[in-house]
């Protein structure tokens, strides 16, 4: 393909409290396996057995079949620890099962089995790395423990509970996933969703135990000194955190989470806090804003959240950008460089799209100086300019 050059519209959009501104530079049920399910799951009709004039819907039911008892399988070896396994049985020979399932699914009309089987297929590969790297965490979890390292055992008690909570979401999907494609198919996968199920209990009850053994639970309250703000007539939002009996955790620095903005503040003796907040990255239109508190990953204090009430106006900001080159195609990188300001302040932590002629390429955010370097490559997707 060949370079298309031209003048393009190359568009700075502002995500947040800032106006944007541009710049132009049914099938056979799948047998429950054996007590050796380790080994590859039986083949359900050979297809080389099967002629020329033989209906299409003996292979299709061979291919699901076979797709299916692999499936069923892996999950009984993740829940064996037996992860290289898993992986196998859903690897290679399921790939090649599954190119040519795709092929008579054509010809069945079974085209969206066949993207469920390919969905499955992916999202079991990473629940198979989740549940290995949750199963490694809890066993180094356990050993930091037991030497009595307490700063690491909540390291990686915190490092748990936010992978689980990703697990949890993806398992949810994995189960989901399987309930459609047994209402495709016909095939019930019910040993292969309660293997699931199990599993999800197991690390969700470990993530429980973990929290209550190292973790004090906080509570964090927060208002703002008047509800009309902007980026150029800031608030300040005012707050405790205590714990859940009502004492203030005073006299610590303490992150405070505004927005997407990040504070670092002194509680008095309390646990009262204040701070100014400058809106940024937030919707014009929002009537709420989130505080949060964070403690660190080696404190005994588990996260707390409020929210504030607030109407934020709009403001106008400059871009000035340095001239990019005159001329770019396909596959070329693209360079854009600016500050963003409004009136005599800089903006710092805003986010924002680089677009051309309406085609997003890239996405990144302001530094603390207001300046930001963004490059991308330029796609084909941009037609020509003028």
């Amino acid at each position: 393909m060949g370079q298309h050059h031209g003048r393009l519209l190359i568009a700075i959009i502002l995500l947040g409290a800032v106006s944007p501104v541009g710049i132009g530079v049914s099938d056979a049920q799948a047998p429950e396996s054996s007590t050796n399910e380790t080994a590859t799951p039986p083949i359900h009709q050979n297809p080389d057995n099967v002629s020329a004039g033989s209906n299409l819907s003996e292979l299709g039911a061979h291919f699901t079949g076979e797709l299916s008892t692999r499936l069923i399988a892996s999950t009984t070896n993740i829940n064996q620890s037996q992860y290289e396994r898993a992986r196998e049985l859903i690897g290679d020979e399921y790939e090649l099962n599954l190119s040519d399932y795709r092929t008579v699914a054509v010809e069945l009309d079974q085209s969206e089995r066949a993207t469920l089987f390919n969905q499955i297929q992916t999202d079991q590969q990473q629940y198979i790395t989740e549940v290995q790297r949750l199963r490694e965490l809890q066993s180094e979890y356990e050993q930091a423990r037991a030497s009595n390292n307490e700063k690491r055992a909540r390291r990686l008690a915190r490092e748990f509970n936010r992978e689980n909570e990703n697990f949890t979401a993806n398992a949810s999907e994995l189960i989901s996933t399987y309930t459609n494609l047994s209402n495709e198919t016909g095939i019930s996968f019910e040993p292969a969703i309660e293997r699931i199920d199990t599993t999800q209990l197991e690390l969700n009850e470990s993530a429980t135990t973990i929290t209550q053994r190292e973790f004090l639970e906080t509570t964090l309250s927060a208002r703002l000194n008047r509800s009309n703000i902007s980026f150029t007539n800031p608030g300040r939002v005012t707050g405790r955190v205590a714990l859940a009996n009502g004492s203030g955790i005073g006299g610590e620095v303490v992150a405070i989470g505004v927005g997407s903005r990040q504070y670092e503040v002194q509680t008095d003796p309390n646990g009262r806090f204040q701070l100014p907040y400058r809106p940024v990255a937030v919707n014009a239109s929002a009537t709420t804003v989130s505080v949060t508190y964070q403690p660190a990953d080696e404190g005994a204090y588990l996260p707390a959240s409020d929210s504030i009430s607030t109407n934020i106006q709009s403001v106008n900001a400059s871009l000035d950008a340095f001239d990019g080159p005159p001329t770019v195609g396909f596959s070329d990188r693209l360079n854009v460089r600016g500050q963003v300001v409004v009136g005599d302040r800089v903006v710092s932590q805003l986010p924002f799209a680089v677009q051309a002629n309406d085609v997003e390429l890239t996405r990144t955010t302001t530094d603390t100086s207001g300046e930001f370097d963004a490059t991308a490559e330029f796609p084909a997707t941009v037609n020509d300019g003028e």
